[in-house]
Protein backbone atom coordinates (compact mmCIF):
# COMPACT_ATOMS: atom_id res chain seq x y z
CA UNK A 1 0.00 0.00 0.00
CA UNK A 2 3.07 2.24 0.75
CA UNK A 3 3.81 2.31 -2.78
CA UNK A 4 1.01 3.75 -4.09
CA UNK A 5 1.98 7.13 -1.75
CA UNK A 6 3.11 10.10 -3.84
CA UNK A 7 6.09 11.53 -2.94
CA UNK A 8 4.30 14.58 -1.13
CA UNK A 9 2.29 12.15 1.01
CA UNK A 10 5.35 10.37 1.71
CA UNK A 11 6.87 13.39 2.81
CA UNK A 12 4.18 14.76 5.13
CA UNK A 13 3.94 11.56 6.95
CA UNK A 14 7.65 12.02 7.40
CA UNK A 15 7.51 15.50 8.68
CA UNK A 16 4.51 14.50 11.04
CA UNK A 17 6.52 11.37 12.07
CA UNK A 18 9.99 13.23 13.08
CA UNK A 19 7.56 16.24 14.76
CA UNK A 20 5.96 13.53 17.35
CA UNK A 21 8.71 11.82 17.50
CA UNK A 22 10.43 14.30 20.34
CA UNK A 23 13.26 12.22 21.54
CA UNK A 24 14.78 11.37 17.42
CA UNK A 25 14.66 7.60 18.26
CA UNK A 26 13.23 6.83 15.29
CA UNK A 27 9.61 5.31 16.81
CA UNK A 28 7.26 6.88 18.85
CA UNK A 29 6.18 5.99 23.19
CA UNK A 30 2.32 5.88 24.12
CA UNK A 31 3.36 9.86 25.87
CA UNK A 32 4.00 10.70 22.40
CA UNK A 33 1.42 9.26 20.75
CA UNK A 34 -0.98 10.66 23.34
CA UNK A 35 0.34 14.29 22.22
CA UNK A 36 -0.03 13.60 18.37
CA UNK A 37 -3.89 12.45 19.32
CA UNK A 38 -4.30 15.86 21.57
CA UNK A 39 -3.39 17.94 18.46
CA UNK A 40 -5.89 16.80 16.25
CA UNK A 41 -8.80 17.34 19.56
CA UNK A 42 -8.55 13.82 21.10
CA UNK A 43 -8.51 13.21 24.50
CA UNK A 44 -8.06 9.38 25.28
CA UNK A 45 -7.92 7.50 28.10
CA UNK A 46 -5.13 5.20 29.24
CA UNK A 47 -7.36 2.22 28.19
CA UNK A 48 -8.47 4.09 24.65
CA UNK A 49 -4.81 5.14 24.44
CA UNK A 50 -3.56 1.55 25.55
CA UNK A 51 -6.15 0.09 22.43
CA UNK A 52 -4.41 2.87 19.91
CA UNK A 53 -1.11 1.47 20.56
CA UNK A 54 -2.49 -2.52 20.50
CA UNK A 55 -3.93 -1.97 17.14
CA UNK A 56 -1.35 0.19 15.63
CA UNK A 57 1.92 -1.84 17.31
CA UNK A 58 1.78 -4.43 14.65
CA UNK A 59 5.48 -5.90 15.95
CA UNK A 60 4.48 -5.54 19.90
CA UNK A 61 7.42 -3.44 20.43
CA UNK A 62 5.94 -1.24 22.95
CA UNK A 63 6.81 1.43 19.99
CA UNK A 64 4.79 2.63 16.84
CA UNK A 65 7.74 2.29 14.33
CA UNK A 66 8.14 4.85 11.18
CA UNK A 67 6.14 1.74 8.70
CA UNK A 68 3.72 1.30 11.44
CA UNK A 69 2.39 5.29 11.80
CA UNK A 70 2.70 5.12 8.00
CA UNK A 71 -0.45 2.29 7.61
CA UNK A 72 -2.12 4.09 10.35
CA UNK A 73 -2.20 7.54 8.45
CA UNK A 74 -2.84 6.00 5.07
CA UNK A 75 -6.32 4.51 7.31
CA UNK A 76 -6.81 7.93 8.90
CA UNK A 77 -6.78 9.56 5.35
CA UNK A 78 -8.82 6.79 3.81
CA UNK A 79 -11.61 7.79 6.91
CA UNK A 80 -11.36 11.26 6.15
CA UNK A 81 -11.63 10.54 2.47
CA UNK A 82 -15.03 8.57 2.85
CA UNK A 83 -16.37 11.17 5.53
CA UNK A 84 -15.62 14.07 2.60
CA UNK A 85 -17.09 11.79 0.24
CA UNK A 86 -20.36 10.85 2.28
CA UNK A 87 -20.24 15.48 2.92
CA UNK A 88 -20.24 15.70 -0.77
CA UNK A 89 -22.70 13.88 -1.78
CA UNK A 90 -25.41 15.01 0.67
CA UNK A 91 -24.81 18.34 -0.73
CA UNK A 92 -25.01 17.10 -4.52
CA UNK A 93 -28.44 17.80 -4.19
CA UNK A 94 -29.01 17.31 -7.85
CA UNK A 95 -26.39 14.28 -8.10
CA UNK A 96 -24.83 15.83 -11.12
CA UNK A 97 -21.30 15.34 -9.47
CA UNK A 98 -20.13 18.87 -8.76
CA UNK A 99 -21.63 21.50 -6.14
CA UNK A 100 -22.75 24.54 -7.35
CA UNK A 101 -22.94 27.60 -5.95
CA UNK A 102 -26.63 27.47 -4.28
CA UNK A 103 -25.35 23.92 -2.85
CA UNK A 104 -22.32 25.35 -1.59
CA UNK A 105 -24.34 27.69 -0.08
CA UNK A 106 -27.31 25.68 1.66
CA UNK A 107 -24.02 23.66 2.40
CA UNK A 108 -22.06 26.70 4.64
CA UNK A 109 -25.52 27.49 5.77
CA UNK A 110 -26.47 23.80 6.91
CA UNK A 111 -22.65 23.73 8.77
CA UNK A 112 -23.71 26.90 10.63
CA UNK A 113 -20.77 28.73 8.47
CA UNK A 114 -22.34 32.49 8.27
CA UNK A 115 -21.68 33.83 5.08
CA UNK A 116 -22.74 36.20 2.25
CA UNK A 117 -23.33 34.81 -1.16
CA UNK A 118 -20.46 37.29 -2.45
CA UNK A 119 -18.21 35.15 0.29
CA UNK A 120 -19.19 31.81 -0.71
CA UNK A 121 -18.76 32.99 -4.76
CA UNK A 122 -15.38 33.52 -3.75
CA UNK A 123 -14.53 30.47 -1.91
CA UNK A 124 -16.12 28.92 -4.69
CA UNK A 125 -13.90 30.44 -7.36
CA UNK A 126 -10.85 30.55 -5.19
CA UNK A 127 -11.31 26.29 -4.62
CA UNK A 128 -12.63 25.61 -8.49
CA UNK A 129 -9.29 24.94 -10.32
CA UNK A 130 -10.81 24.42 -13.46
CA UNK A 131 -12.75 27.31 -13.67
CA UNK A 132 -16.57 26.18 -14.57
CA UNK A 133 -18.19 27.65 -11.84
CA UNK A 134 -18.71 24.50 -9.88
CA UNK A 135 -16.49 21.81 -8.03
CA UNK A 136 -15.87 18.64 -8.15
CA UNK A 137 -14.76 16.01 -5.55
CA UNK A 138 -11.19 16.95 -5.66
CA UNK A 139 -11.85 20.82 -5.47
CA UNK A 140 -14.03 19.93 -2.58
CA UNK A 141 -11.62 17.90 -0.55
CA UNK A 142 -9.05 21.11 -1.20
CA UNK A 143 -11.96 23.58 0.14
CA UNK A 144 -12.99 21.52 3.00
CA UNK A 145 -10.75 18.68 3.76
CA UNK A 146 -7.22 20.56 3.41
CA UNK A 147 -6.07 16.48 2.37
Amino acid sequence: MAATLSDKKKKAYREQFNKFDKNKDKKISKDELRSLLKTVGRHPSDAALQKVMNDVDKDKSGFIEYNEFEMMMIKIDAEIEKRLKATFNQYDKDKSGFITLDELQAAYEDMGIESTSDEVKQELERADVNADGKLNFDEFKKLFGRI
